[in-house]
């Protein structure tokens, strides 16, 4: 690069190039626009046209950096892992070849409290002729150890994926604990609401009814399809949300875009007289429905604010799993007892597919609604789940019993800490801490960090908050890696196919996504 810089200039512009790369998915010879003019601030030296990068020296700037990261996180992995406080989401996806996204979730202890992390650590490339459980498996733990993580280490820690990829599949029961990823399981019972499960207990009534609802669902879909094709003759004012046949909640998008433009809808139909007869069939489907329409709706918006909650990566969300699906199950049975047939329908395949999905949930699901300190009695959940959630926490809690003569004081405490004196809490159990905890007077604010209640409460609660910083930092649903994906998009082109396996990860992993 002969532009009259100077060794540090030099060196300054690549390593900021690099990192730009790093973090936009540009091409390392076509860092421009933006990222000319940011260096040119750092520079001061050389105009916009005079820079030229070279395309290895922008690949190396940013491979040495995605390098410095993974290594200052080697210590602390290694140390993660071997405890069992890692919880790894997964996802598979296709763009040219096979990878396999794997992020690590985890909760970083700092001066001042507890925050959760995800932080991706591999992005590999599986071979089609490589895809045996075993193979697989066998690359995992290569790339772990990499990061610091051993193979015991990796047996120690949970994962949770979707039930689709038979890549994902091969890496069930290599872990302690795994589970269904509760967004695609949410996505699974609303598709059943309008396709009921083929082994079914409902009625010949309620199976006509669920046809009507799929029936009103595909004049929907129908409906917004054409109206965001421009060549269409029908078009609304306001263009709508197209519906994703591999995100089933998408559903909601289209049913609530046609029943916001129902009135635009019954004028165009009692004006136009163009209209395909297809066309004309959706539109009186939909101008027959609108009740039906917006109980729907109404039914379904409660499903996609969860789905946005459990998707959250810096925020503890697992604890609102098993409470959401005892709410819906409560919700659909009222349904069921409604006079008018089509709720009723709905309600029962709704229980339907609640019911076949909660066995889903586990003792984790459970074990973080007891850490919630709104439901740390569990009153709405049968004696088994209470049962169930407490034998799991307790379990948790051997590995961390504190030794003799430990302090647990923090620099940040509880107004109730000074209640109970060091040698009181050195001899309690796991039972006085539980009961202790339940029948606190301690008010929680929902707007308050749970990480950081139980973090200033670690001297009252000893055993419990060290479970609670191990559940709670766990993932609901595998997002995280699906949104690695939407990033890679940016990597793996049609004029970037020739990109090689370490690259990419490398890129991937050390990128801010």
């Amino acid at each position: 690069m002969q532009n009259g810089l100077s060794t540090n200039e030099l060196k300054e512009i690549t390593s900021f190039s690099g990192r730009f790369a790093l973090n936009s998915g540009l091409s390392f010879y076509r860092i421009e626009g933006a990222a000319y003019k940011r260096l040119c601030k750092k520079t001061k030296t050389v105009k916009v046209e005079d820079l030229t990068f070279g395309r290895r020296a922008v690949k190396g700037a940013a491979m040495k950096i995605s390098d410095d990261q993974v290594r200052t996180l080697k210590p602390f992995l290694r140390q993660a892992g071997e405890s069992g406080e890692i919880c790894f989401s997964v996802d598979h996806g296709k763009r040219m070849n096979d990878y396999l996204s794997i992020v690590a979730h985890y909760c970083l202890e700092e001066e001042n409290g507890w925050r959760m992390v995800a932080r991706p650590i591999a992005f590999l490339r599986v071979k089609p002729e490589e895809k045996d459980a075993e193979t697989i498996m066998k690359q995992v733990q290569e790339v772990c150890l990499d990061m610091g993580i051993t193979r015991f280490g990796l047996s120690q820690c949970g994962v949770v994926s979707d039930e689709g990829s038979s890549i994902v599949k091969a890496l069930k029961g290599n872990f302690k604990h795994d589970s269904r990823c509760i967004c695609h399981q949410c996505c699974t019972v609303v598709l059943h609401i309008f396709q009921p499960y083929k082994k079914n207990s409902l009625t010949e009534a309620e199976l006509e009814q669920l046809k009507i609802s799929n029936n009103l669902l595909d004049a929907c879909k129908k409906l917004t399809s054409l109206a965001r094709n421009h060549k269409s003759e029908f078009q609304l004012i306001k263009k709508p949300r197209q519906f994703v046949n591999t995100r089933f909640l998408s559903s909601l998008w289209v049913l609530e875009d046609v029943f916001n433009a129902y009135d635009e809808i019954l004028q165009m139909n009692q004006t136009r007289t163009d209209l395909k007869a297809e066309t004309e069939e959706a539109i009186n489907l939909v101008l027959a429905s609108k009740k039906k329409l917006e109980f729907l709706i109404n039914l379904l918006k409660p499903v996609a604010s969860a789905v946005t909650q459990f998707e959250a990566e810096t925020y503890p969300t697992i604890q609102f799993v098993a409470l959401f699906w005892n709410e819906q199950i409560q919700v659909a049975k009222s349904l069921k007892v409604m006079f008018d047939a089509f709720q009723k329908a709905i309600g029962s395949a709704y229980l339907e597919a609640l019911t076949r999905k909660k066995k889903n949930l586990t003792e984790y699901h459970y074990v973080a609604t007891l850490l919630y300190p709104p439901s740390k009695r569990m009153l709405k959940f049968s004696q088994d789940e209470k049962e169930r959630a407490i034998t799991s926490l307790e379990t948790i809690c051997i590995d961390y019993e504190p030794p003799p003569n430990e302090n647990n004081n923090t620099g940040n405490v509880s107004a109730f800490s000074s209640m109970f004196d060091d040698q009181v809490l050195i001899q309690d159990n796991f039972g006085n801490e539980l009961k202790r905890y339940q029948e606190s007077p301690e008010i929680f604010d929902t707007k308050e960090d749970l990480l950081n209640w139980w973090f200033i409460r670690q001297k009252q609660y000893p055993r419990i908050s060290k479970a609670a910083k191990k559940v709670l930092s766990m993932p609901p649903s595998s997002t995280a890696p699906e949104r690695s994906f939407s990033h890679s998009k940016m990597l793996i082109t049609d004029q970037r196919s020739l990109l090689d396996a370490e690259t990419v990860s490398g890129l991937m992993l050390g990128g801010d996504f």
